[in-house]
């Protein structure tokens, strides 16, 4: 079994790139329990390769948040590795829906879609099958890019903002095997539905201001994100647009824009006079003076024009994890400033993630803590072959002692907390240990 690192997760939600959408479903609001539930229902047929076509008709309600038979997450997230290299745009916000099945859930569906522009992005059949202890995954996928233009055509989608319920219609549609050794076709409908309203971008704290104008208009920022390691901020904007800023140690500025409502086009910074910044040790802010960025790509307007100021935090919390190769005996900790990314799942789940770890809270409980990375081990030196290393760790529950949630629920701070091992790689040590903390500075 291939492990799945949440660097690899973010990477997916940020290469699909959209496909179709739809505005024709029932959006009304379900009823209000006590509870918080999800609920799957529709009648979906599933052709895998060349087998005979299996109908299925969920009508399935959950109320374990752990569980879900629908899943819906909003998600501002930036690239784990960043590049050093100008014109590295990354920041995103991305929903994604998760519908499970069968009642073991081995077999999902899970859908992406741009909020921005309301388009269907890309969508991923996963099946389990356990064979004694050897399990196994199957992945199809449909995705829109440059090379597939038509990617998950026949897939149209509706989703209500206020209740978080969404209807999927498939027409004959296509997922594919990486690979290329196996399709899926997909025909019918799927409905997740909430008790209560889901979660969404509104959910997540803002920790910047700003009185930004795009060619003389008010435009949102959505989030910002400032990466320390290589003094870049990210600006992304309402309507599918995205700034750079790279700040030199010589005090020189970089900039470009980019559109991702227009192919992707690049503008790029003509004057940097026309951009000042003031920065502290907790924050920086960025004053747009008329700032004009240009582009000669073909069926663009020539040039845009950004005004305004934008005041953003800088990550100031360090997390702290002790070494996980036992060849590692005098070595200290691992300590990084990191940007944390985010995501809102269905009422009241909250998931913090960086380049290594990944929290996942549940109504302000801490419902796990994981570590997971895929390391070279160095600890043979007669050898001439460098091994590759799955690092996987974790506590679960009540097991996760000494982290403190904070008051918004948006940020962790551990103290000598404990992970377990997962897996019995003897390279690695049984536990690791983390202090410090993930604290959400992203919007």
């Amino acid at each position: 079994m291939h492990a799945i690192y949440p660097s690899t997760l973010i990477a997916l939600s940020l290469t699909l790139t959209a496909c179709g959408g739809g505005d024709d479903a029932n959006t009304s609001a379900p009823s209000q329990n006590s509870r918080p539930s999800t609920e799957l229902s529709g009648n979906l047929s599933i052709k895998i390769n060349n087998q005979s076509a299996k109908t299925i008709q969920p009508r399935t309600t959950s109320e374990d948040a752990e569980h879900p038979a629908y899943q819906l997450t909003t998600s501002l997230s930036s690239a784990t590795f960043r590049q050093s290299t100008f014109d590295s745009f990354s920041l995103s916000q991305t929903q994604t829906f998760k519908f499970v099945l069968d009642e073991q859930g081995s077999s999902t569906l899970t859908a992406n879609i741009d909020p921005s522009s309301q388009q269907l992005t890309g969508m991923v059949f996963s099946q389990n099958n356990q064979d004694g202890e050897t399990l196994t995954q199957k992945s199809f996928s449909c995705y829109k890019n440059p090379v597939k233009a038509d990617g998950c055509k026949t897939a149209v989608f509706s989703i209500s903002a206020e209740t978080g319920r969404v209807a999927l219609n498939f027409n004959q549609t296509n997922l594919e095997q990486d690979n290329g050794s196996g399709t899926v076709v997909l025909n019918g409908t799927l409905i997740g539905e909430l008790s209560h309203p889901a979660q969404n971008l509104n959910s997540i704290p803002k920790t910047s201001q700003s009185n930004l104008s795009l060619d003389g208009k008010s435009v949102d920022v959505l989030a910002s994100m400032y990466t320390p390691n290589f003094d870049q901020i990210e600006l992304l904007l309402k309507d599918q647009k995205n700034v750079l800023v790279s700040l030199f140690p010589d005090q020189t500025i970089q900039s470009s824009l980019q559109d991702l409502s227009s192919v992707h086009t690049q503008y790029r910074l003509q004057n940097t006079n026309q951009i000042n910044t003031q920065s502290t040790a907790t924050q920086t802010t960025l004053d747009f003076n008329q700032t004009e960025y240009q582009t000669t790509a073909a069926l663009a307007a020539a040039s845009k024009k950004i005004n305004g100021q934008v005041t953003l935090r800088k990550p100031t919390q360090t997390l702290s994890i002790s070494p996980w190769f036992k060849s590692q005996v005098n070595a200290g900790p691992i300590t990084r400033l990191n940007r944390t990314n985010v995501s809102v799942i269905n009422h009241q789940g909250i998931l913090l993630s960086d380049q290594y770890t990944s929290v996942h809270l549940q109504a302000g409980q801490v419902q796990s803590v994981k570590i997971q990375s895929l390391e070279q081990d160095f600890s043979d030196p007669s050898s001439f072959i460098i091994r590759l290393v799955g690092v996987e760790y974790e506590c679960q529950k009540t097991a996760c002692q000494g982290i403190q949630v904070e008051p918004n629920g948006f940020g962790v701070k551990f103290n000598n907390t404990t992970l377990t091992r997962v897996g019995n790689d003897d390279a690695l040590n049984p536990t690791i240990t983390l202090n410090g903390g993930l604290i959400y500075l992203g919007r």
